[in-house]
């Protein structure tokens, strides 16, 4: 089986989680490559794709939109995603998990379910200006994420998926 982990990472956070699912998944025929070294033909070589991003307030970045968006059609690769979050309220990041599923459907994609963890927060100063509240809690709760529990939850979830598929 030939697996891709494509990810995109803007402070580091969805970085550490693509690097924990690879470690998991080393004894395989496996790729690390961030979003942007991957043209999208070369989808179609990989029989199982894992996709990471950052969730933002305002959705997944620019960037990772526009990848996911040129997955072509009706591939047999099975889709993963995985994303952290760096604001601990569901209303921020939860809206996000079904986008990566809705899309797999319309093109035709088996997507097989979504790991996602918090991650320290590394913009505060934008957030306090939306939500002080939630800029407060973020502060508090996401310092030190991804940790050592999420790493070892992300590999677990990589090698869950796995034993879905033999």
């Amino acid at each position: 089986m030939k697996i891709l982990i494509g990810y995109y990472s803007e402070s580091g956070n969805t970085e550490k989680i693509a690097e924990s699912i690879y470690a998991e998944l080393e004894n395989h025929d496996v790729v690390l490559k961030k979003i942007t070294e991957i043209p999208s033909e070369s989808l179609k070589s990989y029989d199982l794709i894992f996709l990471g991003s950052p969730v933002h307030t305002g959705g997944f970045p620019k960037k990772f939109n526009t990848f996911i968006k040129e997955i072509p059609e009706k591939i047999d690769s099975k889709i993963v995603s995985f994303f952290t979050y760096g604001v601990p309220i569901p209303d921020f990041y939860d809206k996000y998990e079904p986008k990566i599923s809705k899309m797999a459907q319309k093109k035709g994609l088996d997507f097989l379910g979504t790991f996602k963890c918090l991650g320290e927060h590394r913009l505060l100063h934008v957030l306090e200006k939306l939500n002080k509240e939630a800029a407060e809690k973020a502060r508090i709760v996401s310092k030190g994420h991804p940790n050592d529990e999420d790493i070892s939850n992300a590999k677990n979830f990589a090698k869950e998926i796995l034993s879905k598929l033999n």
